[in-house]
């Protein structure tokens, strides 16, 4: 039995790392949407599906993708300020938190701050 999908869109966010290629059936009219520097564009490449890039809104603080601010996020700032861990790109623009192109103790302090709920939105500009 040929399996006929009628699905033409499809939403992947930036969370998602892997793709079954069996997931969404035929290819050939499915727009894939996601993030430009996502695994969604590398499957919709690699199946021959059309991809259109979309503007996420920024998660400020949230460097390991889970949705909160935590404190692995803030561990995470920490380590990266103290040189111990690398971050990709998307995880440095999180982190700065001040909006000010460069990461330092007080993007560090703005993060522990909005964490303990002593401020309540991010960034700070």
């Amino acid at each position: 039995m040929l399996f006929r999908s009628n699905l033409h869109d499809v939403n992947i966010p930036i969370s998602v790392t892997y793709i079954d290629p069996t997931a969404f059936g035929h290819y050939e009219r499915l727009k894939i949407h996601g993030s430009s520097s996502s695994y969604a564009k590398v499957f919709a490449m690699e199946q021959k599906a059309q991809f259109i890039p979309v503007e996420e809104d920024i998660f400020y603080g949230d460097l390991d993708f889970d949705g909160e601010v935590s404190a692995t996020d803030i561990t995470m700032a920490r380590r990266y300020y103290q040189g111990d861990i690398d971050l990709s790109a998307e995880q440095v623009k999180r982190l700065d938190l001040n909006l000010d192109g460069k990461i330092d103790s007080r993007d560090l302090t703005i993060l522990r701050r909005y964490y303990y709920g002593a401020i309540k939105e991010l960034p700070i500009i």
